[in-house]
């Protein structure tokens, strides 16, 4: 019988099991927290045309010429014709109660359309040309931006910056020595920035040559999570 040498595929120093844990420097973990406030450069509002009549047909024809019509002074206003656009269109019927019947007295027929507005302060001139020019209904109005995502950055570097404070103060109080870059940081999701919106339950009767509609400001809002390395 032949004999071979013994081969051990696991060299010793890999066998060897470790005893102690490798050392961890102690770290401080805090949240840092920044806001960035900006004025809105558009505006979104849905403005809406409702006619009525007996006649379905007939509701419909009108509701197109008023919608028409509106469509039309809005894009000779300076609003793009892309930036107009139809949200809900609907046709109901109208019912009266007599004698404990329901019935049938016409038709209502309503329009919805949303237009973005890039130029925030023509929202009151834009309000008054509407009305008098087929709108019967104001819906949602909400200030907007339209490339938020630099006014993020900078609301990140804020809260980056209040991270930092917050450690250094943490470590003066316990008498440490901070390493001031942090070795972790975890962005604590990219959350939708606010905008303000309000109901305007504005009719026709209401809306008045001096319509003024004053742009809200925007809060964007960053939060970070970071780690410091110190020193006892």
């Amino acid at each position: 019988m032949n004999s071979y040498p013994y081969y051990n595929p696991f060299p010793k120093q890999l066998n060897k099991r470790h005893t102690q844990h490798d050392k961890v420097e102690p770290h401080i973990i805090v949240e840092g927290r920044g806001k960035v406030t900006v004025k809105p450069d558009l505006v979104s509002m849905q403005l809406g045309v409702i006619t009525e009549d007996q006649s379905a047909t007939t509701a419909q024809q009108q509701n197109a010429l008023q919608s028409t019509q509106l469509i039309r002074s809005l894009i000779e206003l300076g609003i793009d014709k892309n930036d107009i656009e139809t949200m809900a269109y609907n046709v109901f019927p109208k019912y009266k109660t007599v004698d404990n019947e329901s019935i049938l007295e016409g038709f209502k027929v309503t329009h919805q359309l949303k237009i973005t507005v890039r130029n925030s302060h023509m929202s009151g001139e834009i309000y008054d040309v509407a009305f008098q020019n087929g709108a019967s209904s104001a819906g949602r109005l909400s200030f907007e931006l339209s490339d938020p995502d630099p006014y993020y950055l900078q609301a990140l570097q804020v809260a980056v910056n209040h991270a930092i404070r917050k450690a250094a103060v943490i470590a003066e109080t316990i008498h440490a020595q901070i390493n001031q870059t942090p070795t972790k940081i975890k962005e604590l999701g990219h959350p939708p920035y606010r905008t303000f919106s309000e109901e305007q339950p504005l009719m026709s009767t209401t809306i008045t040559p001096t319509t003024s509609i004053l742009p809200r400001e925007i809060s964007i809002t960053a939060e970070i999570e970071a780690q410091f390395d110190y020193k006892n």
